[in-house]
């Protein structure tokens, strides 16, 4: 989960396949769950830790162009004649050469490589960070590779685009995006990983003893009928609703879910009064956001339930 977090601006466009009324962090977890293994303690967890694995990170209708790891480089089925470093090329004179050499591609194309680099804190975290290299073929481009960010992650060997992944531990992908009548077609990549330096030490069956032990384990016996510690009944919390919608309704979605728990891309919830609630507005192409009705500017943003509300997020049409 907070692989998803840290990286969810890429997963917005990075599944092409998942249902109209399904969240992009729902899609995320359908397709990776089934093979998760991390097992992380809860300290771990609330601090953000997060341990690469290989996980599937866009799904659509493009050919997959990630290819293999080999010594320190991810290789790409990409073909390329030019080189060595790219830095000194032009975008025109690099799209130039892949579009003459790859039929798949097309002019307007984005190629994009995704690093994410694991490392560890001083208080045994496991962390990451990112870093993205992207390129949109046009043959008329007169602009320098070396001014786009990261350029120096991406270079040409032995006939093809590779990505540099020469740090222990890290996971890479290349995706292939396109633009297609009005919608957004996405390649189907699972990126790899180079090393299972990190993820040996957050796996198996003691890291999910240790991890099953720091949230605790309910070992209270049975109560019976009578017992002096049979707890007293409570009385049932304040509910209150909290409902969330967008204003135009094309101009995009809005969620409200409990803080840190899952979002299922409702737009309404009961909550006991006193529940931290995170509601996000997501534009929708050729729109931006503007404003909550209670002024908040923010996308999204938490807030204490006291009351039942009604949040209302506008959107403005791109000029």
């Amino acid at each position: 989960m907070n692989f998803y977090k840290l990286n969810k601006t890429f997963f917005r466009r990075a599944f092409e396949s998942k249902n109209p009324n399904q969240s992009d962090y729902n899609k995320f977890m359908s397709v990776n769950l089934p093979t998760a293994r991390v097992a992380l303690t809860k300290n771990d967890y609330a601090l953000g830790g997060c341990v690469l694995d290989g996980w599937r990170v866009s799904e659509g209708s493009l050919r997959g162009i990630t290819d293999s790891y080999k010594a320190g480089a991810l290789k790409s089925v990409i073909e390329c004649t030019l080189t060595g470093s790219l830095a000194a090329k032009t975008i025109g004179e690099l799209s130039t050469d892949l579009l003459a050499a790859n039929s798949f591609l097309l002019e307007g194309d984005q190629i994009t490589y995704v690093y994410w680099r694991q490392f560890v804190t001083v208080d045994r975290v496991p962390r990451f960070y990112t870093e993205y290299f992207e390129i949109t073929l046009d043959k008329s481009s007169t602009v320098k590779i070396s001014s786009l960010p990261n350029n120096d992650i991406v270079y040409a060997e032995d006939g093809f685009l590779m990505g540099e992944m020469d740090y222990e531990g890290a996971l890479a992908a290349f995706v292939l995006t396109r633009q297609s009548k009005g919608s957004l077609q996405v390649s189907t990549e699972t990126a790899i990983l180079n090393s299972d330096v990190y993820l040996k030490q957050w796996t198996g069956e003691d890291a999910e003893k240790k991890a099953i032990a720091s949230y605790g384990v309910d070992d209270t016996a049975m109560l019976e009928p009578g017992s002096a510690a049979q707890p007293a009944l409570k009385p049932a919390p304040k509910m209150v609703y909290i409902t969330a919608s967008a204003t135009p309704i094309e101009g995009g979605s809005v969620h409200v879910y409990k803080t840190g728990g899952l979002d299922t891309s409702e737009n309404a919830i009961e909550v006991p009064v006193g529940t931290s609630v995170h509601v996000e507005a997501i534009p929708n192409e050729g729109y931006r956001f503007e404003k909550w009705t209670d002024g908040n500017t923010t996308d999204e943003y938490d807030f204490i339930a006291e009351k039942s509300v009604g949040l209302l997020a506008k959107f403005v049409a791109n000029q």
